[in-house]
């Protein structure tokens, strides 16, 4: 960083055991590999990792990187922890299995100049996905979501929001409900395909599909926030008929095998899921009532 100078962007880099993947994220951003002048931007990463950490490996070989010890919260508090941390006038985020485009940071910059906008949605693609039906394929082509593995957010902007809802403690939701917030503000959001991140496909097991599916509660807890006017069960059901019917109108879909499996895996396990998010429901909505006394 240039003396007497502070970057324009804080990259925020959230990470939990996983530095095979962040070692190859951190490569991308390297003064040097990024387009952007080194002196515009830093980076920080924030490790919620337990049994072993990143401190060391980025220590060693990322040294331009700032090492911070995550609140072992979930991510959600772990990009908050590092959004803290912060001096750019915006702020970026990317997940530690990503890999940002080299001229990802130049582009953020770019669009950050243009009038009427407090928060940039970006591109994420996933060129190696397959029709394996285990593998997990996170893109976002159209905009609308503001993935927290492609955002920047104006510094004010997220600070005056409180940031990312800490109630979320797994990878789930945390997103959608920081762009809820950001929508309902009055902030002005703008998707640009030039923001382009990868993000390669993750292949799992029968256990990561089972938590997957576990994790369908924290929509409970996002239609709560948001004051949906269904209730989960509800939802849940038309959730389900939707995405048949949209199947079955689909006679030429793109992972066939992955997309038959998937409405196969949700309609087997509707028996066990549905009482499960009503039990979700009922316990977030109590914790929520709680809050208001």
């Amino acid at each position: 960083m240039m003396p007497g100078s502070g970057p324009q962007l804080s990259v925020v880099v959230p990470t939990c055991l996983r530095n095979v993947q962040l070692t190859s994220c951190l490569r991308r951003l390297a003064p040097g590999t990024q387009t952007l002048d080194p002196a515009r931007y830093q980076v920080i990463v924030t490790d919620d990792g337990t049994l072993e950490n990143a401190e060391e490996m980025v220590r060693t070989y990322f040294p331009w990187a700032r090492w911070a010890e995550g609140p072992r919260r979930g991510p959600a508090a772990n990009r908050n922890a590092g959004a803290r941390l912060a001096r750019g006038e915006w702020i970026a985020f990317v997940d530690d299995d990503c890999l940002p485009d080299p001229d990802w940071l130049a582009a953020i910059e770019r669009q950050s100049r243009e009038p009427d906008t407090d928060a940039i949605e970006g591109i994420t693609v996933c060129p190696d996905k397959s029709d394996n039906p285990l593998e997990e394929h996170v893109e976002n082509l159209d905009g609308g979501a503001l993935w927290s593995c492609n955002l920047a957010v104006r510094r004010a902007v997220f600070e005056q929001l409180g940031g990312f809802d800490e109630d979320y403690t797994e990878a789930c939701f945390e997103d959608l409900d920081l762009r809820w917030r950001l929508q309902r503000s009055g902030a002005r959001l703008r998707f640009c395909t030039d923001v382009l991140v990868i993000h390669p496909k993750r292949v799992g097991t029968w256990r990561d599909l089972w938590r997957r599916t576990l994790r369908l509660r924290w929509t409970v807890l996002f239609r709560l926030k948001t004051g949906a006017s269904t209730g989960a069960g509800t939802e849940a059901c038309l959730n389900l008929l939707r995405i048949t019917v949209q199947a079955v109108r689909d006679r030429k879909p793109a992972l066939w095998k992955r997309r038959t499996f998937t409405i196969a895996w949700l309609w087997l396990t509707f028996p066990v899921v549905l009482p499960y998010l009503l039990f979700w429901q009922r316990r977030f909505r109590h914790l929520l009532e709680r809050r208001k006394v």
